[in-house]
């Protein structure tokens, strides 16, 4: 508690975990998480996006992080008009509706998400915030395309064999610039980009 916290999407990890400790009676800090509702308020741009950092910082986290962890935080925790006014999660709710409008774009009609980092688990998530939009009544999409938007990230993955046998699901090629992250010709890489 009262540690800095980089200004993007890890602030919260802190509102969550102390949260939780609020709700148990442990130690928390209301002032922690004030500080990094004012950094997530920050981040938000226009049609309901959100940047990872002061930036131009778009990518899969906008959606399954700055998208997911708010509606999550007031659907899962007593904070809904103590530590987090009913205007703010409305608002919220009403950035992931417009956000979805943009996202469902980003997949193709196999189900890949945007090829855009190097790791599958990152791309995976990208139908996250599509799930958190149905569990929390802020979508706004037709439950038919919220499911077929998920279980067509899904399909995407096994149809490639991600994971594999060994429940493996990092990508063994990878993007340029990637790393070390193995063989090029692995049927893993093919869902990787390229």
């Amino acid at each position: 508690m009262g540690q800095p916290y980089p200004p993007i999407n890890s602030v919260w990890f802190r509102i969550v975990v102390e949260s939780f400790l609020r709700e148990v009676g442990g130690p928390w800090s209301a002032g922690d998480i004030e500080e990094d509702l004012a950094v997530h308020a920050s981040l938000r741009r226009p049609g309901g996006w959100l940047s990872d950092g002061q930036e131009r910082a778009y990518d899969h986290s906008t959606g399954w992080a700055l998208h997911l962890y708010p509606l999550l935080w007031t659907h899962l925790f007593d904070v809904t008009g103590t530590l987090c006014p009913r205007a703010l999660r409305d608002l919220w709710a009403a950035d992931l509706a417009r956000y979805l409008d943009d996202a469902v774009r980003l997949l193709g009609a196999d189900g890949s998400p945007l090829l855009q980092g190097r790791s599958p688990i990152y791309r995976f998530a990208a139908a996250a915030p599509f799930r958190v939009g149905a569990v929390t009544g802020a979508d706004g999409q037709p439950p038919g395309l919220v499911r077929r938007v998920a279980s067509g990230i899904v399909g995407h993955f096994t149809d490639h064999q991600v994971p594999d046998e060994t429940r493996s699901a990092r990508c063994r090629g990878g993007s340029p610039g990637s790393g070390s992250f193995g063989r090029r010709r692995s049927k893993r890489w093919r869902a990787c980009p390229r």
